[in-house]
């Protein structure tokens, strides 16, 4: 079982806000998502949002690469619907996760990607071309609780697999 929690996400979220404002991961690589708690309120079209330590989390799943794509949000007004709705949204989002989704992963290794700039599918994105965004990849260290900037022999391998979309 996955040590990275939705805490380490937001945390990580929070201290590269200035520059970075995703982060993707595998969606098996988070133990609530894994475990199926009954955190998440849903959105709609695969969104879902959470209070986590009194950070607004939202949440897209990417089913077609079992991935996840977390963003804080200001206004956690749509967290809604109590235990009974977080429930079943915490089933739905549990139930995105393949068992195989870390079938070519290296062994031991939890990669996050951060994403700059647009992103395609964030409410009042245009139609236009987007400016070229940056990518940061993190390796999450479970021993220190920690993200570290990554730049080893699996860096490849991290961007394809756990980038949902550009």
């Amino acid at each position: 079982m996955s040590e990275l929690r939705l805490r380490d996400i937001v945390q990580v979220l929070k201290d590269y806000r200035a520059t970075f404002g995703f982060l993707d991961v595998l969606a098996g690589d988070v133990s609530e998502i894994a475990r199926g708690e009954p955190l998440f309120t849903a959105l709609g079209d695969d969104r879902f949002r959470a209070d986590i330590g009194g950070a607004g989390l939202e949440l897209q799943m990417f089913r077609d690469k079992n991935v996840a794509r977390f963003n804080l949000v200001r206004d956690n007004a749509g967290v809604i619907g109590g235990v009974l709705a977080g429930a079943a949204a915490g089933g739905l989002v549990g139930g995105a996760v393949d068992a195989d989704d870390r079938r070519n992963a290296p062994a031991g290794l939890i990669f996050g990607l951060l994403l700059g700039g647009l992103l395609g599918g964030v409410a009042g994105a245009a139609a236009t071309p987007r400016p070229p965004r940056q990518v940061l990849t993190l390796r999450y260290v479970p021993e220190e609780g920690v993200w570290r900037v990554y730049h080893g022999p699996y860096l490849n391998w991290a961007k394809e697999a756990v980038r949902a979309e550009w």
